[in-house]
């Protein structure tokens, strides 16, 4: 099947659709994530809970669903509608967009100004003809038009023959976030017969129904991906993981692992995701469990510093402030030492940017002194932080260090 026919077919499915259905899409804009290929679609980043400039992450997988109706208007499952208001940052515009390509710039001002209905046959008179790039571009931009934006990446088949993965993606997200998950699936399908699905295309599958709590929707896309060829392993495991710590579904996560311990081999990236969870949620009891769990299941590793870090932060930072545990994080340290899974510059910093934040110059000193012996550098911004707070504690000699 070529990517016209099954743009065609996709288009159809989502022409009828939206007789039935009534709504409105708000124009509002939406949060973007990450997929393990690295999709980027229409939607903003959301920011650490500790600091984002001091913390390092996971690349997330983004939530990629396409739907197809005749206009821009859609009625969300339930009370998807209101969920994703309340739970997503708003999808990025294409005028919020500097320096934008002219091309691009036209194309997304006729997706959004112009009804589903009619869009082919304005993109047709304009005469421009489009690559894989300028469509995937389009594609970001336009999450807040779904119709106008399948319309487009319907018409845009005829010149290309055939689309590129990640366009696809870019679509099926598009659907997903715009909670039309019957179009999603009829993409997904499409892109089956066409060979195209990948790890990253489920992601955002995960993704759009987590994000309004449809977690076990979310779960059952996992169940079946096998049956579409993708393989049900750890990587897509931890996949699925993600997409729920990220909206502050951990013990969900966690209850639903048990369930697969013995199916599915875990490894340190799954721990790893449970604790940024913990983080996120400032659950520091159930962080020191999921540790002292990954410690006993794979032991101590150097190559799984995003766990340490993570019980790092949430040793020293709950959801209302400090929790001020020093004593914890400073131990954490020492066995990291003793059992060879030696900190590295980030996990020193995090632990020294929280000493200085607190004014805790007595405890941030030994702390800065082993940084320096490992010839590790604190960020900038803690350094001036330093100067002035040693200064202030009167002590200028260690200031100007």
């Amino acid at each position: 099947m070529t990517a016209a026919c099954a743009s065609r077919l996709l288009s159809h499915k989502a022409d009828r659709a939206a007789s039935t259905e009534r709504g409105s899409v708000s124009n509002e804009k939406k949060s973007h994530e990450a997929c393990p290929e690295k999709i980027h679609g229409g939607i903003r980043p959301s920011s650490s809970k500790i600091d984002p400039s001091r913390k390092r992450h996971h690349n997330h997988h983004i939530s990629t669903a396409p739907n197809f109706p005749t206009d821009n208007h859609v009625t969300p499952h339930r009370n998807s509608h209101q969920q994703v208001m309340d739970k997503r940052s708003s999808f990025i515009s294409y005028s919020e967009v500097s320096s934008l390509p002219p091309k691009v710039k036209i194309l997304c001002e006729i997706i959004a100004r112009t009804p589903a209905v009619t869009v082919e046959r304005v993109l047709e008179d304009t005469g421009v003809r489009v690559s894989e790039e300028d469509v995937e571009e389009v594609l970001k931009l336009s999450y807040g038009y779904p119709g106008s934006a399948v319309k487009f990446f319907r018409w845009s088949s005829f010149q290309l023959n055939k689309h590129s993965p990640y366009a696809w993606n870019l679509v099926v997200d598009l659907l997903g976030k715009n909670c039309l998950f019957d179009a999603m699936w009829d993409a997904i399908k499409s892109m089956k017969k066409e060979q195209l699905l990948s790890l990253a295309t489920f992601a955002t599958v995960f993704s759009s129904y987590v994000i309004v709590n449809r977690v076990q929707e979310a779960i059952l896309s996992f169940e079946v991906m096998d049956q579409y060829g993708v393989a049900r392993n750890t990587v897509s495991l931890n996949s699925l993981l993600r997409a729920m710590c990220r909206e502050g579904k951990t013990q969900q996560a966690k209850d639903y692992l048990e369930i697969l311990k013995d199916k599915i081999r875990v490894d340190a990236e799954t721990y790893a995701v449970l604790l940024e969870g913990w983080e996120s949620e400032g659950d520091v009891g159930k962080a020191r469990q999921t540790f002292s769990e990954m410690v006993v299941d794979i032991g101590w590793d150097t190559k799984n510093m995003l766990a340490y870090d993570s019980f790092l932060c949430t040793l020293l930072k709950g959801p209302d402030g400090m929790h001020e545990d020093f004593d914890s994080a400073e131990k954490l340290l020492d066995e990291m030492v003793y059992n060879g899974a030696f900190p590295d510059s980030e996990t020193y910093g995090l632990l020294f940017h929280f000493l200085i934040k607190q004014r805790r110059v007595r405890d941030a000193t030994p702390i800065f002194k082993e940084m320096v012996k490992n010839e590790f550098v604190p960020m900038q911004e803690d350094c001036s932080t330093a100067v002035k707070t040693y200064i202030d504690a009167g002590d200028p000699h260690m200031g100007m260090k």
